[in-house]
């Protein structure tokens, strides 16, 4: 847990309501699935807007922003929030995850693997923050690197990258920083990666990217940071999902689909081909296209035009 007064006291900025207190940092829209429960997040908001949307989300405590925008809402002193004043409220907040994570999340163990696992010999795994359940398999050229977790009866197949940085890049005016992930990877029992897939680890601890059991990824499969699935999907060759997607259970995604970020695909979906997914998925909804619909509305489109 973390207050208010201790940010301030810590990186001496100016504060309000200093006895607030957090236990984790998130973006605004992004739960945290490690605690569903919590009611104390951390996030930033840089404009009116998300400061507004901040405000109404009852699972945020603390809000790091600008002093302008703080005061362009009327009546802010009726939110029972906490403030933490910074010119760059990102900036600050991709500071304070790393801060958060050093000082009280991050416990450092020597890399675990259970029972009848095979290990090519090529194949590169951390020595610190990884866990390998039992009867599992890693191939040739696979780079496992820290805050992995991996379940039961797991197969990953050659050059597959497991828990590396995601994408994620900050402006600073003359240079393009890239931040520093603090979150971690968890693949549960009978997952399979197949060659050459790249599943980053989250930006933040309280939301780890996370592939469902029995779930199957594809060659080629980008599978961003913070993105979750459900149990027993399958995720065919070339598919981008970007940051922070949820995906339920048993959903179909076809090859070189592109899934944008913070999408939720409900339970029992199919995106077809070539999908260009920019809006959210309803439960056992088909849907095709770029911009992907109803896969019966594009082609009765597609009839249409030809």
């Amino acid at each position: 847990m973390i207050t208010v007064n201790n940010i301030r006291e810590k990186f001496m900025l100016s504060v309000k309501n200093p006895n607030i207190s957090g236990d984790y940092l998130t973006k605004i829209g992004i739960k945290n699935t490690e605690n569903p429960e919590s009611k104390k997040g951390i996030t930033f908001a840089e404009n009116k807007s998300y400061l507004q949307k901040a405000l109404d989300d009852e699972t945020i405590s603390i809000i790091i922003t600008s002093i302008g925008t703080y005061l362009s809402i009327k009546n802010i002193d009726s939110y029972n929030k906490g403030f933490v004043f910074y010119e760059s409220p990102k900036m600050f907040f991709y500071a304070l995850n790393k801060y958060f994570y050093d000082t009280y999340i991050k416990k450092d163990f020597d890399t675990h693997c259970g029972e009848n696992v095979f290990i090519e010999s090529t194949a590169f795994i951390s020595d610190k923050n990884v866990t390998i359940g039992n009867n599992c398999y890693v191939g040739h050229n696979v780079v496992i690197l820290e805050n992995v977790t991996i379940g039961d009866n797991v197969v990953i197949l050659a050059g597959s990258v497991i828990g590396e940085e995601g994408f994620e890049i900050f402006n600073g005016g003359d240079d393009l920083i890239r931040i520093k992930h603090c979150g971690s990877v968890i693949i549960e029992d009978n997952v399979e990666i197949q060659s050459l897939c790249h599943v980053p680890k989250s930006l933040l601890p309280a939301h780890p990217t996370k592939i469902g059991k029995g779930t199957k990824l594809d060659s080629g499969v980008h599978f961003q940071h913070g993105t979750q699935c459900g149990k027993n999907c399958q995720i065919a060759s070339c598919a981008m999902i970007a940051g922070n997607v949820i995906i339920g259970d048993n959903v179909w995604i076809a090859p070189q689909t592109a899934v944008s970020n913070n999408i939720k695909i409900g339970n029992n979906a199919k995106v077809l081909i070539g999908s260009v997914v920019t809006k959210d998925v309803p439960e056992g909804e088909k849907i095709s296209g770029n911009f992907a619909i109803s896969h019966n509305k594009h082609i009765e489109f597609i009839k249409t035009i030809r």
